[in-house]
């Protein structure tokens, strides 16, 4: 019961976050809206994300590096 709660909460935390994060990047989505968006697809997007910020992040180091 207890992991269950735990479990619950970190799904939660992790939504929220997730709806956070494209809030930044794609601009405001309503919360209606990013209900709907298929499972599939946010996690499409959120690596999609993660890809470009660590190209970002390579990229900067060669700056810094030269």
């Amino acid at each position: 019961m207890k992991e269950r709660r735990l479990r619950e909460k970190q799904l939660s935390e992790f939504i929220i976050l997730l709806h956070h994060k494209f809030c930044r990047e794609y601009g405001w989505i309503p919360v209606e809206e990013f209900k709907k968006i298929p499972i599939v697809t946010a996690f499409n997007l959120l690596g999609k994300l993660n890809e470009e910020y660590e190209q970002y992040e390579k990229e900067m180091e060669k700056i810094k590096s030269k």
